[in-house]
């Protein structure tokens, strides 16, 4: 098992203070093993994943070699790879319809002509297309907080073509890529394929959902989830005898076996020595994806096209005469979504706490626009991916403070940011305080520095989820030892200095 970064020599870790020489070297007790089995070699996702090591063909299933790495190693090889770290995608040329959302190819037809950040209100369209048909009702028109009416999708008019603004909020002052909808309350919706006979119960932000799959495809597409997390490191085996010789002798027989826990506790400590990542039992252990997102914000397409070929569709499935006509326009639509690259050069960027009040205003009112279909995204790409290591206490407490450290900036209509774009959930912290508590004659008093025993569970979350869970809205949330700042959080400091009869 080799490096696929450096030359043998070593190379350094992101934050310039060790040398890391083999993938496996800091594969030890309590850190996280990470397993390369989904390479995609090709444009195509056909490919088999789960590949073993190139020349090991002895054994199946899990007896087959297979590559392990420590975090150390992965957050190294997405710096200091110059193919992984040159890595980017375009939003604006991600169709929905290449999601891997298991629903897409069902509503094929309905995002025709759809991109990632200019998306559609998948479920809204699915009822109001077939409306008036036996037993499928229209879901009502979709308005702002004022009452005011939501424009057309795309921009025109047309009936039925009314919805919420839907795919990736690409401006955004909180740390995490979220969607433009936050409403994930299901609802049934008409196979648009055969809407007068299967009816399927989906979220109401399904066109966010599959935005944000079209992404993670196209980011896998691209090897940044060849490693994943396989789960933590129990032990290694060893030889009986303890010799480092013996030991090697038997690593050079029988390879590396390591004891995994890929789900039940596990003692952690990929997440002990710094003071920002202390939590307590029930908070959860992430291992965060970044990327810088530079997005160039004008008027938008109107989308003429793709409403002529909803129309087309729905004539086409009450029609079977023109359904064939529907589906090659259709596929045309896709097609040069996909072909449509824009390059945009990212903006000089800096800390939330650098920017002024007038920024920040800017910023979210940008935001405002996206959503209310007021603006619309002419370029996007995301680029310098790398990893980031966090608890859900950190990212609850420093969400709407300090952005968990990122950084933002703004060039007239050119908007950069970095974004957590999605992450995995490593486990749920059982005890935060597994280490001993003395060594002969020293006594361990830096709670940072404890071990945690954590629930090994590993999932994909996806910005979207982790905005709904962990941003801080309010900017009424304090890190634990900290007072609450005064004039950010005046309602919440003057409701604590009245007794509970008085509140």
């Amino acid at each position: 098992m080799k490096s696929r970064i450096g030359d043998g020599t070593g190379i350094k870790s992101p934050d310039g203070k060790k040398v890391i020489v083999n993938e496996y070297d800091g594969l030890e007790s309590g850190e996280i093993a990470w397993i390369y089995g989904r390479s995609q070699k090709g444009t195509g996702r056909e490919m088999l994943r789960g590949e073993v090591v190139a020349g090991n063909t002895n054994g199946h299933g899990p007896d087959r070699m297979q590559r392990l790495a420590y975090t150390g190693f992965v957050e190294a090889m997405f710096v200091n790879d110059a193919t992984l770290s040159a890595k980017t995608i375009d939003l604006g040329a991600t169709s929905l319809s290449t999601s891997i959302d298991a629903d897409a190819d069902t509503f094929k037809a309905i995002v025709a002509g759809s991109s990632a950040v200019n998306g559609i209100d998948v479920a809204y369209m699915a009822r109001n297309l077939f409306s008036g048909q036996p037993g499928i009702r229209g879901l009502q028109p979709a308005q702002h907080a004022n009452g005011d009416a939501v424009p057309a999708i795309h921009g025109g008019a047309g009936p039925g073509l009314e919805g919420l603004a839907s795919g990736i909020l690409v401006v955004e002052t909180g740390p995490f890529l979220r969607g433009m909808m936050q409403d994930v309350q299901p609802v049934d919706v008409p196979d648009p394929r055969d809407p007068l006979k299967t009816i399927y119960t989906v979220e109401r932000n399904l066109g966010d959902k599959m935005a944000f799959d079209a992404l993670y495809g196209a980011m896998s597409d691209n090897g940044l989830f060849d490693w994943s997390p396989d789960g933590m490191v129990l032990s290694k085996l060893e030889s009986p005898s303890g010799e480092p010789l013996s030991s090697a002798e038997l690593d050079a027989r029988q390879a590396q076996l390591f004891n995994v826990a890929v789900q039940g506790p596990a003692i952690a400590k990929t997440w002990t020595g710094d003071p920002k990542l202390q939590c307590m039992p029930l908070d959860r252990v992430f291992v965060l994806m970044v990327a810088t997102v530079t997005s160039a914000l004008g008027d938008g397409a109107s989308g003429e096209a793709a409403k002529a070929a909803w129309n087309k569709h729905k004539e086409g499935v009450l029609n079977k005469k023109t359904i064939d006509a529907a589906a090659t326009e259709i596929d045309a639509l896709n097609k040069a979504v996909n072909t449509n690259q824009k390059a945009v050069a990212s903006t000089p960027m800096k800390f939330k706490s650098e920017m002024s009040a007038a920024d920040l205003k800017n910023w979210q009112t940008a935001a405002d626009q996206l959503v209310t279909r007021k603006k619309g995204v002419n370029a996007c790409v995301l680029s310098k991916f790398r990893l980031m290591r966090a608890t859900s206490s950190y990212l609850a407490s420093t969400s709407f403070s300090t952005r968990c450290g990122l950084k933002l900036g703004k060039d007239g209509s050119t908007y950069s940011a970095e974004y957590i774009v999605g992450g995995w959930c490593i486990g749920t912290v059982l005890d935060n305080a597994a280490s001993r508590s003395t060594i002969g004659h020293q006594v361990r008093l830096a709670p940072a520095s404890m071990a945690l025993n954590v629930n090994v569970n590993v999932e994909w979350w996806s910005g979207d989820k982790l905005h709904r869970e962990y941003m801080d809205v309010e900017g009424l949330t304090s890190q634990r030892g900290q007072t609450k700042d005064s004039t950010v959080n005046a309602v919440a400091n003057k409701l604590e200095q009245l007794s509970w009869e008085e509140a």
